[in-house]
């Protein structure tokens, strides 16, 4: 038993760790874009900074490929990993409004959920998970 908690706890700390890697991408957007409010009169410096952010999102896709690791060994471990789906799902939410802004500031427009995560590199695998996993918990409701 005390094995089983300590690949657990593994697991845990390996998202945990990701996570927190994803959040300080999310942080630096929002100051980048904290920006914003003072250049609205000038498209152009909006622009830059929407380049700057997207500069950022870059960083994610080595992000979700360590994730997606560490998901894929703990689920073949356990079937536990999408005990962790809050960690990350949280991220990609948060993010999501941190791109949508992004869109906005390039051309005005507003993005759906498909092309935010796009912008965000979210692999489509990952996306899929969170998508089963939905399901399996309301399943087991």
């Amino acid at each position: 038993y005390a094995e089983e908690l300590e690949k657990e706890r593994v697991v845990r700390d390996k998202i945990r760790e990701v996570v927190s890697e994803v959040f300080l991408v999310l942080r630096a957007a929002e100051f980048t874009l904290g920006k914003v409010h003072s250049v609205t009169d000038k498209p152009h410096l909006m622009r830059h900074i929407a380049k700057l952010v997207r500069q950022e999102f870059r960083r994610l896709s080595g992000l979700w490929d360590r994730l997606l690791n560490v998901l894929e060994a703990s689920q073949q471990e356990s079937g536990r990993g999408q005990r962790y789906r809050g960690m990350w799902s949280s991220a990609i939410s948060s993010l999501c409004s941190a791109a949508a802004m992004v869109k906005f500031l390039e051309d005005q427009t507003l993005v759906s959920m498909s092309e935010c995560t796009a912008m965000l590199h979210v692999p489509t695998t990952l996306i899929a998970k969170a998508q089963l996993d939905r399901e399996q918990q309301q399943q087991q409701q």
